[in-house]
């Protein structure tokens, strides 16, 4: 095509482009078909409108356009070309680019054409031809990065495979590069990034060293602090202990706040005294470990030195302290008290936000003893500093060494010790600081981190509802005042997430701005609450959402590996490939889909076929087994004493489980439900239909027989303040709800044979109208007012039980309908499709009068009337939402004028809690609504 052919077309797909970019398919479709009716020929704008098709969700339609045009042996301009990548890249059919351009190469091996096979293959993931093609570049074209792209091909071939990569892939690559650089030497920092990991690869760290400490080193964009940071970590990997110690030393003289050459120091010095003791050699031992106090010594101002204004050294010593707890009583007095060294600290850096996180580190050096000792110290401290008139130390100061002190205090245990009337006490002088005008944002925020972990925890012992609600109103005032900090924010979100206040959870979550890779990491604080209180289009909406965020940060990872080769970043390679395989094995987004196909099934879809294909998903199984956990449950710190952690380690293991055993839960019953419908379905072979129906109607079988034993009907979820908002497994495999549609999956699994030897079921094998209607009364029971013992929130428990009480009513009436229709064309000996639809309602319409076929009605006329029997306990719920009970009627009565600050949201909180409980009750009854 010539260059004014070119810029014709340019211009003509101009306003389809614009559409696109826009973010509006619709008119970029009608774009395209504007221009494909005066040019049908233009293959571009072809290809644009199978794109806008794809970002308008019809796939399908999309495809029967690219597969008629990406033929072999047709030629297409690079616009052309282009568009094609962005709708295989849209479609998540990266294999198709490979083609395309496989293709291309064959009929015009040109360098663009080339290039973009070897950047297709990186999409892929497809090293070995990563490496062909990057070779042949090379040699066709002479331009050295397409060498070093070969090279680090062979690199990523090796990470993929260690044990060949150590044998043979390693050493290819260092041959390879060994070569060119012994031609045209090291031209950029690239090439010896490369090289240094290929070194590393090979455990070669001293060669790695000393490649680093060469004059080549300096084409190396890194700050020389990283670089000795690196060369201290190759020499600590090649056993150059001493050479590490004299390193670190150096560093640490010229910026004694270089912690990584603290920690390299300790880590040298230490093994170097091990060295010595196995060789016997005590007094070298003695003499290396006088050398590391006395330097700590010197920078903190021992022997006469100024000492350092900088925390670090200070650390240091109690990190050495704490290296050396388990030597003898002589060493550690020779190291000295950590008591004294922790209250040195705290007097000279309370000032620093980061005090409190510093020493909290060194607080397991403390015995029972040594830490009454350390709070006598920091009481007489904090009693000369708050009297001291002087003018010394401003009130923010004296804000933040109250805040140290009082954290001390919490997580030693002190706090636990006094009496409720004194907790109170320290609650509402606390308040009182808070609400103090010109506070600090940051100071507000400790000084409530303090009080809610306060509050939080005497909920969590002693149920005490009253307290959870002060948290909540003090919460909501600090949100309020203190835009910036975020761990309100987050409290309240997990709050809020224990009663189901669905409204205030989407308004934080948009006030927190949570980006792509916090989605990620923080998405256990609102996932399951929209299911769990009945509100299924919103979660839907909202897991939509969240896929979306994960298809963008996909894209996006790809993107920045596909920069990485075209810029020599290749240290960056590795790292972005694992970022992009931990985001695609996360347990979150594999929840995420599997609830999104199993409530869109249940409530969004009302065509059978869509419905099964949508329960289906994709033809790709899962390994449960391989799942990533990428929640942060540290997001919210601990305050709590250091017992406290095994508290935190059980129960990040125990949730996580219950993370991913629901979420399997949910894929192998939406699995099961595919399964029966794909019997009828002709584009899947008969063998295949039935083994699939066997598989995973035996293997939910066996899931929730694993679900019920591992997670008893007493089981309340947790309620520790790191704590994910419960899932709730453990109920919605009691409710009775899932057994009932188990019976109807098996069924489904014995009912085949029969047919399959044509015979028509028996209506026996469905059971009674009776047997169901006595069964689905115990489920839909979500509101027996006089067993419910009235308290504050109450309302939300027979909500989350609706909520279940529902989806177990969907449930049933899809599974009725799967096996009318199987026995319905199965009967009549047909079986349908996309192409045979007609067909099939004939052969259901014409088996619809079987005894079976009756039957399921007679049941689905059952689920309705346990429908409407919810829906009457929902009126209930409903009408028992403006009694007093529904919230806690005191407020802070014993915290004198603090209790103004809490009264202040007082109105405004109670009112979202209705209004979200209101919602709740009203979606449920919508969709009840919708069936009847």
């Amino acid at each position: 095509m010539s260059k004014a052919d070119q810029a014709v077309l340019e211009r003509r797909i101009r306003p389809i482009y614009d559409a696109l970019d826009n973010g509006n398919p619709k008119k970029a479709f009608q774009e395209a078909e504007k221009i494909l009716k005066k040019h049908p020929n233009t293959v571009c704008a072809k290809v644009l409108k199978a794109l806008a098709l794809i970002r308008n969700e019809k796939l399908s339609e999309a495809l029967i356009i690219l597969d008629a045009l990406d033929v072999a042996g047709v030629r297409h301009d690079e616009s052309t070309m282009m568009a094609f990548v962005h709708c295989y890249k849209d479609a998540d059919v990266p294999e198709r680019i490979n083609l395309l351009y496989e293709r291309a190469v064959e009929m015009d091996p040109t360098e663009n054409h080339l290039t973009q096979l070897f950047m297709a293959y990186v999409r892929t993931k497809k090293y070995k031809k990563q490496q062909e093609v990057g070779l042949r570049l090379f040699k066709e074209y002479q331009n050295t990065p397409y060498y070093f792209w070969a090279i680090m091909s062979i690199v990523m071939q090796a990470t993929e495979n260690p044990s060949l990569g150590e044998k043979m892939l390693y050493p290819l690559a260092e041959k390879m590069l060994q070569a060119h650089i012994q031609k045209h030497g090291y031209s950029n920092g690239a090439e010896i990034d490369l090289h240094t990991m290929i070194l590393e690869g090979m455990k070669k760290s001293e060669e790695a060293y000393c490649l680093l400490t060469s004059p080549n080193a300096l084409n190396l964009p890194i700050p020389p602090m990283f670089m000795n940071e690196k060369r201290v970590q190759l020499l600590m990997q090649a056993g150059r202990y001493a050479a590490v110690k004299v390193l670190a030393e150096k560093e640490i003289g010229e910026y004694d706040d270089n912690w990584s050459m603290w920690q390299a120091l300790f880590d040298s010095s230490l093994k170097l005294i091990e060295e010595a003791q196995t060789k016997g050699d005590f007094t070298e031992a003695t003499r290396l470990l006088d050398e590391m106090i006395a330097l700590v010594s010197e920078h903190c101002g021992g022997d006469g030195n100024a000492p350092s204004k900088n925390r670090g050294p200070y650390l240091a010593r109690l990190e050495l302290i704490k290296r050396m707890a388990n030597a003898g009583q002589p060493i550690r007095e020779a190291l000295g008290e950590p008591v004294e060294f922790i209250v040195h600290f705290v007097k000279k850096f309370y000032k620093k936000p980061s005090c409190f996180t510093d020493v909290k580190l060194y607080m397991c050096l403390l015995n029972e003893e040594q830490r009454v000792h350390l709070n006598d110290l920091l009481t007489c401290f904090i009693s000369d500093l708050v009297h001291n008139e002087d003018g010394s130390c401003e009130g923010e100061d004296k804000v933040w060494a109250i805040i140290v002190y009082e954290r001390l205090r919490r997580i030693t245990g002190f706090w636990a010790k006094e009496s409720p009337e004194k907790l109170r006490q320290h609650v509402q002088q606390i308040i009182a600081q808070i609400a103090q005008p010109n506070r600090s944002e940051l100071a507000m925020g400790a000084l409530t981190h303090l009080i809610v972990s306060v509050l939080w925890e005497v909920w969590r012992k002693e149920d005490d509802v009253e307290r959870f609600y002060e948290m909540i109103l003090l919460l909501e005032y600090v949100a309020a005042k203190n835009a910036s900090d975020p761990l309100s924010k987050l409290v309240l979100l997990r709050a809020y997430g224990q009663i189901g206040n669905t409204t205030r959870i989407a308004a934080l979550t948009k006030l927190l701005d949570i980006k792509s890779v916090q989605c990620e990491s923080l998405g256990y604080l609102t996932f399951p609450v929209f299911e769990a209180v009945g509100r299924f289009n919103l979660a839907v909406i909202s897991n939509t959402q969240l896929s979306m965020v994960y298809e963008q940060a996909d894209k996006e990872v790809m993107e920045c590996l596909l920069g990485a080769y075209k810029n020599g970043k290749f240290t960056q390679i590795p790292r972005l490939v694992h970022l992009e395989q931990t985001m695609k094995m996360s347990t979150q987004a594999i929840s995420c889909d599997v609830m999104n196909r199993y409530l869109s099934s249940l409530f969004c879809i009302s065509d059978l076929d869509e419905a099964i294909t949508t329960m289906y998903g994709d033809e790709e199984s899962i390994d449960w087994n391989k799942l990533c956990d990428n929640r942060d449950l540290d997001v919210i710190p601990s305050l709590e004493p250091y017992n406290y952690q095994k508290l935190l380690d059980d129960m990040k293991k125990r949730s996580y489980c219950e993370f991913a055993d629901i979420s399997r839960l949910r894929h192998l019953l939406c699995r099961a439900f595919a399964a029966v419908g794909r019997v009828t379905r002709s584009d899947v072979s008969p063998a295949k239909s039935r083994n699939e129906l066997t598989e995973y109607v035996s293997l939910f079988n066996a899931h929730l027989e694993y679900c019920l034993h591992e997670y008893l009907s007493m089981e309340l979820p947790s309620r520790l303040l790191q704590s994910p908002t419960p899932m709730r497994l453990a109920q919605w495999v009691h409710s009775g709800g899932l057994q009932i549609v188990r019976r109807f999956l098996q069924v489904a699994l014995d009912i085949v044979p029969l047919l399959d030897n044509g015979q028509i079921p028996s209506e026996s094998v469905l059971g009674s109208a009776e047997q169901l209607s006595a069964e689905l009364k115990a489920v839909v029971e979500v509101f027996p007012r006089e067993k419910m013992m009235m308290r504050p929130f109450y309302a939300f428990e027979p909500i989350c039980a609706a909520s279940r009480a529902l989806q177990t009513l969907a449930s049933l009436q899809l599974i009725f309908r799967l096996l009318d229709r199987l026995v319905c064309r199965r009967a009549c000996n047909k079986e349908s499709s996309k192409d045979s639809k007609k067909a099939g309602k004939k052969a259901e319409q014409k088996g619809s009068g079987t005894p079976f076929s009756e039957r399921c009605k007679v049941l689905l006329c059952e689920v309705l009337v346990a429908a409407k029997t919810l829906n009457v306990h929902l009126t209930e719920l409903f009408e028992s939402l403006s009694e007093e009970e529904i919230l806690p009627n005191k407020l802070a009565d014993d915290l004198g004028q603090a209790q103004i600050v809490l009264s202040c949201r007082r109105e405004q909180v109670d009112s979202r809690i209705l209004r979200s409980y209101v919602m709740a009750i009203e979606d449920m009854q919508t969709t009840i609504s919708s069936w009847i």
